[in-house]
């Protein structure tokens, strides 16, 4: 009888395990800019996505903030130079440091920026986003939107003349997680011509 238990105990641990890693691959389906193919991970081509590709000025780290470095070549920036230490994802009140900004985009987040005086209505909707899919976006006001709304992932970047709920989710779904320390399956650039 004992040994019947411990049976039944190994394989309902197994079954727990099974369904854990089914789950893992579920929620890998379910990663934007990301589908499962035949067992592979593939990434959404150049052609389809929103926003400008920008060049990659890599991915230093800084001694401290404030520290020079090179100039970045998009604004808000989209890869470069930044401070060594993540800050979570979620909303912001205040605005972010570009040196922090670059550090999300290179694991794989998505910043949604506003100008400080945008109306509570925009605010309000950008946050309602960055709540909802707060595993992956980031929102703030900055000082370098002047109007509109800025999207930006790692060397992606989009400017909109006013908040578009449509264009923002399209923007998140297909560029989160495309880039986190190095390209998912398919993935690159786009501004070398490939994919």
């Amino acid at each position: 009888m004992k040994r019947l238990w411990e049976n039944l105990a190994h394989y309902g641990a197994l079954a727990v395990l099974l369904a854990v890693v089914g789950s893992g691959l579920a929620a890998m389906e379910m990663l934007p800019g990301v589908h499962l193919a035949e067992g592979s991970r593939t990434a959404r081509p150049c052609d389809e996505l929103p926003g400008k590709a920008v060049p990659s000025l890599g991915a230093s780290h800084l001694p401290y903030l404030g520290a020079s470095h090179v100039a970045y070549n998009s604004s808000p920036p989209t890869s470069g130079p930044h401070m060594p230490w993540l800050i979570g994802s979620g909303v912001y009140g205040s605005t972010i440091p570009p040196e922090y900004q670059v550090h999300l985009l290179e694991h794989g987040k998505v910043l949604i920026q506003y100008p400080a005086g945008a109306p509570s209505s925009t605010r309000k909707a950008i946050e309602r986003i960055a709540r909802r899919r707060s595993d992956v976006v980031v929102s703030a006001p900055s000082r370098d939107v002047r109007r509109g709304v800025a999207l930006t992932a790692w060397q992606r970047i989009q400017l909109l003349p006013r908040f578009d709920g449509s264009r923002v989710g399209h923007f998140v779904d297909a560029l989160a997680g495309r880039y986190s320390h190095g390209w998912s399956a398919g993935a690159d650039d786009c501004v070398r011509g490939r994919a």
